[in-house]
């Protein structure tokens, strides 16, 4: 089967790619900042990541919810992937007493968010450069 490529993700709706293919796509470079995240979701948050499918647009994902609430969103794409990261209401409020303590990169991504009704969602493509806003939320 021939692997199909949108956007750089993973959209084959059929095939739900493994975790040896979702490191062959990301790359080796990111893999490593791909098994860290993992790793810190995995010790701070009782969270279980499903294998979801986000559409054609958006293709496959490793996503953490609990209780219908998302923490975040994983998405691989080839040589990178893209983490979605949902803020509510008190999440927000800390993000915002706690700024000055991020780091530049981390600032921008959060100022420069989409604002919903009640949380803020923003995405951070990662390929090997950590973001530190995870450790302080």
């Amino acid at each position: 089967m021939s692997e199909k490529m949108l956007y750089k993700r993973l959209i084959d709706e059929n095939t739900v790619p493994s975790e040896r293919k979702i490191v062959a796509t990301i790359g080796a470079r990111s893999a490593r900042l791909w098994k860290q995240i993992k790793e810190f979701l995995k010790m701070h948050y009782d969270f279980q990541p499903e294998s979801h499918f986000y559409g054609q647009k958006y293709g496959w994902c490793y996503r953490y919810r609990r209780k219908g609430k998302t923490l975040c969103v994983l998405f691989p794409e080839a040589k990178a992937f893209t983490v979605l990261i949902t803020l509510g209401k008190k999440e927000i409020e800390h993000f915002k007493q706690n700024f000055r303590s991020f780091n530049k990169d981390t600032k921008n991504v959060f100022t420069q968010a989409y604002q919903y009704h009640d949380v803020n969602g923003f995405t951070k493509e990662c390929s090997t450069r950590p973001i530190s806003m995870m450790s302080n939320l």
